[in-house]
């Protein structure tokens, strides 16, 4: 499973924009970036089903996705999850949106 690092939330406009990498080419691994309100992972940490974005790996090191939430004010952190389709365990990272 590769490890999430350097994640980077950043506003532009309604939008946000989620940058991040991993330690070695993610082959079989699912990303998924969510826009929380804390930055514990709880029910009702979630701003709204609008502040979610995901992507798969296939076999890169560098990724990037755009959410555009509703309510982009109500999120303050990001939470970047990584799963695998080989593991029941994933890996998670939360930042700061900047």
């Amino acid at each position: 499973m590769p490890r999430v690092l350097d994640v980077r939330a950043v506003r532009r406009g309604r939008s946000i924009i989620v940058r991040w990498r991993t330690e070695f080419p993610a082959r079989r691994t699912f990303f998924t970036a969510l826009g929380q309100r804390t930055r514990e992972l709880a029910p009702d940490s979630f701003t709204d089903s609008s502040a979610f974005a995901s992507v798969r790996g296939r076999g890169r090191t560098h990724f990037h996705v755009r959410m555009r939430p509703e309510h982009p004010a109500a999120v303050r952190w990001v939470g970047v999850y990584a799963y695998s389709f080989d593991r029941t365990r994933g890996h998670r990272a939360v930042v700061r949106v900047g």
